[in-house]
């Protein structure tokens, strides 16, 4: 278990492998605090060891129990993401429901962080770009091959699959979806 104030992390290895038990920490004013947040990001990578996650499965789709979800997914591939289908059809603040807020989420920051990995790399190793004839060049090739360099990561990874479970003991699957193509089974919202 990781220390994170009211919020909730657990991790757990099995014989399937790594299961992560909520992903959340305490927010205030509706915020986290991104030093804590990166610090527990960079705990649990440690106690990984470098192997993948296997499932996430979050109880409840309250922040302080989502909220570092897509931290972890920016720096981790998932196999399986578990959550409970009435909470996760919820609507959101900003339009269509929690899971889709959360799925939105977890996509922006992986891509965020392989671009921004992908960056770093590209500029401290040179290349082609470094030979372009005006700095204007140099930046559109390097930002060209930062773009293709992350798309082809992104694509590689596995797709995380999502499954809904709905409290009275059944369970639907939205079975190898990539997170942002997700869709909800007609008939489950709430």
């Amino acid at each position: 278990a990781f220390a994170v104030g009211a919020g909730a992390t657990k991790l757990v290895r099995t014989e399937i492998g790594l299961i992560l038990i909520d992903a959340g920490m305490h927010q205030v004013g509706g915020n986290i605090n991104s030093a804590l947040a990166d610090a527990m990001v960079t705990r649990l990578e440690q106690a990984a060891g470098g192997e993948p996650i296997a499932e996430v499965v979050i109880t409840h789709m309250h922040a302080d129990h989502t909220a570092l979800l897509p931290r972890i997914y920016a720096r981790f591939e998932i196999g399986l993401l578990r959550v409970n289908a009435l909470q996760a059809m919820l609507p959101h603040g900003g339009g269509g429901n929690r899971l889709d807020a959360l799925v939105r989420e977890m996509g922006a920051a992986r891509i965020a962080h392989v671009t921004d990995q992908v960056r770093r790399e590209l500029e401290a190793g040179g290349g082609p770009w470094d030979s372009a004839p005006t700095p204007e060049a140099r930046r559109s090739q390097l930002q060209d091959a930062i773009n293709t360099e992350a798309s082809n990561r992104l694509a590689a990874m596995r797709p995380t699959r999502v499954m809904l479970n709905i409290p009275s003991g059944g369970q639907v699957v939205a079975a190898n979806l990539p997170l942002g193509d997700i869709t909800i089974p007609e008939g489950l919202e709430p």
